[in-house]
């Protein structure tokens, strides 16, 4: 359902049934499509499909992408995007609905000032009634906004910093010969290791949802 900017989404608490759809084709195409409409500008895949792409062969599952984009080149990303047709929201509310599903409101995102402001972004298709297209999975990125600093790398989604200590991205070839930047493994472990010992430290308050170097 959408009003205007606003799209309310039933989103299940388990993603067994999402997983069960995903199909490492369709992985591929979605990220095709992203590297042809996101040409020129900086940008890498994150998370969980590290792994499976630097190794290339999926091991499992995945309900999403995750793709990072420096907090410089939002507004200039997002342009891109909206030519290409894409939507880009970002998530005011989720709340428990039953013991399976819960509501998220999503706000459509634009550049601009508020734009750089988000900790997190998620880009979709619209179906031709104008709701989020959630027919395929995986249906939708989720982008992470990073900050560089000096020789440290900042993620707002999770409040976390890492040294930069060899390259961010490594370019890795898809099934028909597309390359896309895919995060430097290294970074995805060091990320962990910083989160178990925040946690250990009692530094960390909860478990972030998601991160721009999480699996996901």
């Amino acid at each position: 359902m959408h009003i205007d900017r606003l799209h309310l989404r039933l989103a299940a608490r388990r993603r067994a049934s999402a997983l069960a759809r995903f199909d490492a084709e369709i992985c591929y195409a979605r990220l095709r499509e992203l590297a042809a409409t996101l040409d020129g500008q900086s940008w890498m895949v994150v998370s969980g499909l590290v792994e499976p792409l630097t190794s290339g062969r999926f091991t499992r599952a995945h309900s999403d992408i995750d793709i990072a984009i420096p907090r410089e080149g939002l507004d200039a990303a997002a342009a891109a995007l909206l030519r290409a047709g894409y939507t880009l929201t970002t998530r005011l509310l989720r709340t428990h609905l039953t013991g399976d599903l819960d509501v998220e409101v999503h706000r459509r995102a634009r550049p601009g000032p508020l734009l750089r402001r988000c900790r997190r972004l998620r880009i979709w298709r619209l179906t031709v009634d104008g709701e989020l297209d959630e027919r395929a999975v995986p249906s939708y990125v989720d982008v992470f906004p990073y900050v560089l600093d000096g020789r440290r790398i900042w993620i707002p989604d999770c409040g976390q910093s890492l040294e930069v200590r060899r390259p961010l991205v490594v370019q890795v070839s898809l099934p028909g010969g597309v390359t896309i930047p895919v995060e430097d493994p290294y970074y995805v472990e060091a990320l962990r290791r910083s989160r178990d010992t925040l946690r250990n430290e009692g530094r960390l308050e909860s478990e972030p949802t998601a991160s721009a170097i999480q699996d996901g």
